[in-house]
C-alpha cells in the first residue's frame, strides 16, 4: 500500500493533510474556511470574535490609581502597599495581559487585533513606575 511506511503506520497522502479532506468548502489543508463562526440556533451562523481580554489592563490601571490614593494617606504601611501595588502588581498584570495576548494571537486564526491595547499597556506600566517614585522617596525618608 502506498500510504504505509515500512513500519506499518498509515501515512496520509494526497489532499488528506491536517485532519480533513480538502473540498470546495475547506482550505487547502482541510481546515474549515468557516473558522470564527459558530452555528447558532437553527443553524444560523454568528461570528465568534476572539480577542484578548483587557481586564488585566483595567486591574493594572486600578493599581496605579490605588498607589496615587495611598500617597494622600502617608505612613510607612501606606507607602509600602502603594509601592508594591504600582510596581510588582502592575508589572505582573501587564505581563499577564501581554502573555494572554501572545497566546491568543498564536492559537486563534480568528484573532481580532487591538493595536491600541499594546500602547495602553505600555502607558499603564509607565504610569505605575511614575506613581511608585513618590512612595520610594517617602519610604527612604521615613526609614
Amino acid at each position: 500500500m502506498s500510504g504505509d511506511d515500512p513500519f506499518g503506520r498509515f501515512q496520509p497522502h494526497g489532499d488528506f493533510v491536517g485532519g480533513g479532506r480538502a473540498t470546495e468548502e475547506s482550505g487547502p489543508y482541510g481546515q474549515s474556511t468557516h473558522a470564527g463562526t459558530d452555528p447558532g440556533p437553527a443553524g444560523v451562523e454568528s461570528a465568534v470574535v476572539t480577542a484578548t481580554p483587557v481586564w488585566p489592563l483595567m486591574a493594572a490601571a486600578g493599581c496605579v490609581v490605588l498607589a496615587l490614593v495611598l500617597l494622600l494617606l502617608g505612613g510607612i504601611p501606606a507607602h509600602l502597599v502603594g509601592y508594591l501595588s504600582a510596581t510588582v502588581v502592575c508589572i505582573s498584570l501587564v505581563l499577564l495581559f501581554r502573555m494572554t495576548d501572545t497566546i491568543t494571537r498564536a492559537n486563534n486564526a480568528d484573532y481580532v487585533a487591538r493595536p491600541e491595547a499594546r500602547w495602553i499597556a505600555s502607558g499603564v506600566l509607565a504610569m505605575g513606575m511614575l506613581a511608585a517614585l513618590p512612595h520610594v522617596f517617602a519610604l527612604a525618608r521615613d526609614l
